[in-house]
């Protein structure tokens, strides 16, 4: 743990925000938070959301003409992004994923995305997970 204060986007390959509610609600209300996204951004990093924290996204101004998902019903907050209704969204490094529902695929995608495509395949096999 540590203080946003003393975070720096050159110090990770991608941030992953969380869901549910009121949190991505408070993700989206700290402009350090915020800022921090637009750095990863900016840096190339891989920048991702699931549940309705893809909203932080559009509110960081990330994904404009990006497509995305979030939660269903909540379509409208993704301004600037081509919605989707697809489980899990790339769309170069932002990945943008549904709900709990799709949180296993959401996190095969990460390791897949962060640590190759093998390593993606051994984890979906050891955690008996159908993808």
């Amino acid at each position: 743990d540590t203080q946003l204060d003393k975070v720096s986007a050159d110090d990770f390959d991608a941030i992953i925000l969380p869901g549910g509610y009121p949190g991505f609600v408070n993700l989206g209300d700290s402009e350090k938070v915020l800022k921090l996204v637009k750095e990863m951004h900016d840096r190339n990093k891989y920048v991702t959301a699931i549940c309705g924290a893809p909203s932080v996204l559009a509110k960081a101004g990330v994904i404009q003409g990006k497509r995305a998902t979030i939660y269903p019903g909540m379509e409208d907050t993704l301004t600037g992004a081509q919605p989707s209704d697809e489980r899990v969204v790339v769309d170069g490094r932002i990945i943008t994923s549904r709900g709990p529902g799709t949180a296993m695929e959401f996190a095969i995608k990460l390791v897949e995305v962060l640590a190759g495509k093998s390593l993606a395949e051994e984890v979906t096999k050891s955690v008996l997970a159908r993808l």
